[in-house]
């Protein structure tokens, strides 16, 4: 995946690059529409305090936006710069559209495995919107698999507060995944955080609740064929199941509404 998602930001940045150069960390901002939200502080103060001994050994890409400068790549060592009280940071300045540049973005993100799964699923439909590409189009342009698209989307139907889960590391994008299946997602996720459930402990939940389900509509039905017979026959009529097999019991209490009923049946 590395490989191709490499060549794909190759290709991306073509000639719209310009050479490596030095612009203060003043007149560089975020972009807001930067698909990473989230950093580890500890990890930035870490890259931080090799800044101060190494320097910036790569430089980050921007875009220049009016007297100011955009990132596109490279906010945590910009963050990590500033920590390090540099004046200034190596930049290659670029020049994109702004679907563009969240692409070069996502595809830079994704080859460091630096977006969690919700930063990744919102960048996903921002390409999809912006770019107007369809899911399978998006997996061929990121070098993913369709699948991986897919499920990654279904991740912004889940409520706030298991989306923090997910961006926190409380829980992974399996036990997510699984959560989609619940109407009650939000209490069994605080279940997964609490008993430290696994993702298969999740899935058999998802799978005793169907189960539990299917009996009860059933049963419903059952009672409802129950009546109608009963209805018909004028006599008391049970059905008993068993799982792939049953049968159905009808009272008579003469001999006489026993040749009534058998007349209704079979004629």
């Amino acid at each position: 995946m590395e490989k191709r998602l490499g060549l794909g930001l190759d290709a991306l940045l073509g000639s719209r690059k310009t050479g490596t150069q030095t612009i203060k960390l003043s007149q560089i901002e975020p972009a807001n529409w930067q698909p990473r939200k989230n950093f580890d502080e500890e990890g930035i103060k870490e890259l931080s305090e090799s800044i101060k001994i190494h320097g910036v050994i790569q430089p980050i890409l921007v875009q220049k936006d009016g007297d100011k400068y955009k990132i596109i790549a490279g906010e945590r060592r910009w963050q990590a710069s500033k920590m390090a009280n540099l004046e200034s940071i190596p930049s290659i300045v670029v020049n994109y559209h702004k679907s563009e540049a969240l692409e070069v973005s996502m595809i830079e993100n994704l080859q460091r495995r630096d977006l969690n799964p919700i930063e990744k699923a919102e960048g996903f439909a921002f390409l999809i919107d912006n770019l107007n590409l369809s899911q399978e189009e998006l997996a061929k342009r990121l070098g993913l698999s369709r699948a991986f698209i897919t499920n990654t989307l279904r991740l912004r139907k889940l409520p706030d507060s298991i989306k923090e889960k997910i961006i926190t590391g409380k829980i992974s994008p399996g036990h997510a995944k699984a959560l989609l299946k619940h109407e009650d997602a939000e209490g069994i996720a605080e279940k997964i955080v609490e008993k430290k459930l696994s993702v298969r402990e999740v899935e058999k939940l998802s799978s005793k609740k169907e189960d539990s389900k299917a009996p009860k509509s059933l049963k419903s039905e059952v009672l409802r064929f129950e009546e109608m017979i009963s209805e018909a026959l004028k006599t008391k009529c049970i059905i008993n199941l068993d799982k792939t097999t049953g049968s159905i019991n009808l009272k008579f209490e003469s001999l006489e509404q026993l040749e009534k009923i058998i007349s209704d049946i079979c004629f």
